[in-house]
């Protein structure tokens, strides 16, 4: 298995259904299918509009990557926000986190990937969670904000890692946040409230 080392900022998007095992249980097959399929066409259009690589679909839920963290959580918030406006469709569980990691065979593996998908693990019904990690590699945060919630201890991390909710900037303070790369013009502000 061919494998490379990549740059320090990588990030990954996982994003699950709530709930899928009860909407096959209660619906049927047939329209688990189609939440599921659903969720996998509205990540496939998301990556091909942003650059971001839809790394695999695994049931009820997607994996994306993205070497831009602010366009991850783009990403990651335009996933809440289309499949929010599908009437009917399920909310998600949607998680954020950056570092390092390899890649092999188009796929992504390392220390990063298991903590997104703990952060995703950890996610509210309808949250976009997102590590401190994330939050320092945007280059820009311009049209988003951020609600800290402290360290969080995951299973396998050295230490407690600081999580944050994410959530777009009131729009009558920003315009809408492009999800396409690129380079910041200007230094960006970073919104930040505390959450007890």
């Amino acid at each position: 298995m061919a494998h490379r080392a990549t740059p320090p900022n990588q990030t990954f998007v996982f994003a699950d259904i709530v709930s899928y095992t009860a909407i096959t249980e209660r619906e049927g097959d047939a329209r688990a299918l189609e939440v599921a399929s659903t969720l996998a066409a509205a990540a496939a259009l998301i990556a091909s509009d942003t650059g971001a690589q839809l790394v695999k679909c695994i049931g009820d839920a997607v994996m994306l990557c993205v070497d831009d963290a602010r366009i991850g959580l783009g990403v990651a918030l335009r996933l809440k926000r289309d499949l929010g406006a599908v009437p009917g469709y399920p909310e998600l569980h949607v998680g954020v986190h950056s570092g390092p990691a390899l890649l092999a065979d188009g796929d992504w593996f390392g220390h990063t990937v298991n903590i997104a998908a703990r952060v995703t693990n950890a996610a509210a019904p309808g949250e976009v969670l997102c590590t401190d990690a994330t939050v320092a590699s945007c280059r820009a945060t311009y049209g988003l904000r951020f609600v800290a919630h402290g360290p969080r201890a995951f299973k396998n991390a050295s230490a407690p890692i600081p999580i944050f909710t994410v959530l777009p900037a009131p729009a009558r303070f920003v315009r809408e946040p492009d999800l396409a790369p690129t380079a910041p013009t200007q230094p960006m502000t970073r919104e930040l409230e505390v959450v007890a």
